[in-house]
């Protein structure tokens, strides 16, 4: 999904979860993890803290002196799987928030997903 779909996504849940203190940035992949990390210290300033659930990227921000917090996967879903799931007709709304199932369905992101898996 492109940068601003996502952008939609994550303020549908934020704000079906009156969540209104955050800012997304949208940061490149340099493939690097250490060009990747010094944009982030180099652009994105005032971060409270970085939330994932990926060691790799809780271990890179926290070496250039950022406040980490790491995110409780639930039952190890991921997003590949959702997709996974979505492609093969499994049951998958009850993965997500409402906001993420309605948001899919009306962009037409299941074609989209099972067209990636066809």
């Amino acid at each position: 999904f492109s940068v601003a779909e996502r952008r939609k996504l994550v303020d549908a849940v934020m704000r079906a979860n009156k969540i209104e203190n955050y800012e997304i940035a949208e940061i490149p992949d340099f493939f690097d993890d250490g060009k990747w990390c010094g944009y982030i210290k180099d652009n994105i300033k005032n971060i409270d803290a970085a939330y994932s659930g990926n060691n790799i990227v809780l271990n890179c921000l926290k070496s250039k002196g950022f406040a980490v917090k790491k995110i409780k996967l639930i039952d190890d879903l991921n997003s590949t799987k959702i997709r996974e799931k979505i492609a093969k007709g499994a049951d998958w709304q009850k993965d997500v928030p409402k906001e993420i199932a309605e948001f899919l369905v009306n962009i037409s992101g299941i074609e989209r997903i099972k067209s990636l898996y066809a």
